[in-house]
Formats: structure tokens, C-alpha cells, sequence
């Protein structure tokens, strides 16, 4: 009877290893499969706006001296920098193909991470893996997620740092670690300064996140950071 049941659970085991490799399996493959859907799809060079922000691209190849925008940098100079690695990749796109490769290539990868940062979040809240991918593959779905992905703006760079953030201000809550609040105000300097309508909504946001759930972090002792 006890290796019956001892072979039942090992059984069990490995259809849990199976379950959660399959799982795993479909996130990728779907993230990777909507890239390129996107990509066939929709022309990024053809969307409201990319010419005035085109010129963060000619700012950083030096054709022009002021980008006379008020958005921070990261998020484009990203994008100019993934574009020199796909023109590396492949010398037979257009301008107008590379730089419509090069953005959905960022957003995705951009989307990827702010996806782990989610991932991480809620296994350290005990969720299940499985549900947690399951939940995580059918964002892939939802409009917000799509439009954010084949938009040339900052908001992606939002979305992908916010969850990184969220969960180092609740790593830095239970160990008050130093290396985990000067990460956190890393991601921090980031994302505030990506544009100014998200830092403020991110500001808001962040505030009754703290007043809600993280009192103890308002203290004397954090000031320093």
C-alpha cells in the first residue's frame, strides 16, 4: 500500500513538472507569436505622432540639435540602441522597416520584463505558478496591453517597471534592506521621469499604495533613501 501511494504522488509530481513546463511553454510562445502578429500587422511608422517623436532618432544620430520634446530619454535611446542590433542582424530593411522592427522588437522585450515583474510579485504572494501564467498569457489579449505594445511612446517603459516596483517596495517593507530600496529608487528615477501625465498618475498611485498597505515604510529612518 505504501508504494502504491508512494508511486501515485511521485506520479503526481511529475504531471505537476509537465503542467507547469506546458504552461511556461504557452506563455513564450504566445508572447512571441503576438510580436510577430503585431509586427505583420501594424506599421508603426504609420501611427498619430511618430514623426514628432522620430526625432529622438535624429537627435541621437546627430542631425539635429534639440529633440524639443519634454519626455525623458530612456525609453527612446532604448529603441535607437536595439535598432543599431537589428541593422546589425540584418543590412536588407528600410529605414522604415528597421525602425518599425526595432520598436516592436523594445516594446515586446520591455513587456516581457514588466510580465516577470508581475510573475515575481504574485508567486511572492503565494499564488499558484500555474494560474499566475495562465492570467499573465491572457494579457496578452487585452487592448491596453496591445496598444501599448505597438505605440512608440514611454508608456511601455511604465508598464514595465511598475510591477518591479511595486515588488521591491514590498520586499523593502518586510527587510528593510538596503539593496533593495536603492533598486527600488532606481526604477523609480526611471519611470518619473518618462513623461510628466505618468509620473504624476504613477505618483498618485504609488502614494495610496504606501498610505494603504505600506504605513510603516513613512518613518524617520527611511528618509534617508
Amino acid at each position: 500500500m505504501l508504494i502504491v501511494l508512494t508511486n501515485m504522488l511521485a506520479n503526481l509530481k511529475k504531471i505537476n513538472i509537465i503542467s507547469n513546463a506546458l504552461v511556461f511553454l504557452g506563455f513564450f510562445v504566445t508572447t512571441y507569436v503576438s510580436f510577430v502578429v503585431f509586427y505583420l500587422t501594424y506599421d508603426v511608422v504609420q501611427s498619430p505622432d511618430f514623426e514628432k517623436y522620430y526625432n529622438y532618432f535624429l537627435y541621437y544620430s546627430g542631425q539635429i540639435s534639440s529633440t524639443e520634446l519634454e519626455q525623458g530619454h530612456f525609453y527612446y535611446f532604448l529603441t535607437y540602441l536595439i535598432s543599431f542590433l537589428v541593422s546589425g542582424a540584418t543590412s536588407e530593411l528600410s529605414i522604415n522597416e528597421l525602425v518599425n522592427m526595432s520598436v516592436h522588437l523594445t516594446n515586446s522585450l520591455l513587456y516581457v520584463f514588466g510580465i516577470i515583474g508581475i510573475y515575481r510579485y504574485l508567486i511572492e504572494k503565494k499564488f499558484e505558478k500555474n494560474i499566475v501564467l495562465l492570467i499573465l498569457i491572457s494579457t496578452c489579449f487585452l487592448p491596453a496591453a496591445i496598444v501599448l505594445r505597438i505605440t512608440f511612446k514611454p508608456e511601455m517603459l511604465v508598464f514595465s517597471l511598475l510591477s518591479w516596483i511595486i515588488l521591491y517596495i514590498d520586499k523593502f517593507s518586510k527587510s528593510s534592506n538596503s539593496r533593495d530600496a536603492y533598486i527600488l529608487i532606481f526604477l523609480l528615477s526611471i519611470i518619473l521621469t518618462a513623461k510628466i501625465s505618468t509620473t504624476v498618475m504613477v505618483l498618485i498611485f504609488l502614494f495610496l499604495l504606501v498610505i494603504y498597505n505600506y504605513k510603516g515604510l513613512v518613518i524617520k529612518k527611511n528618509l534617508k533613501y
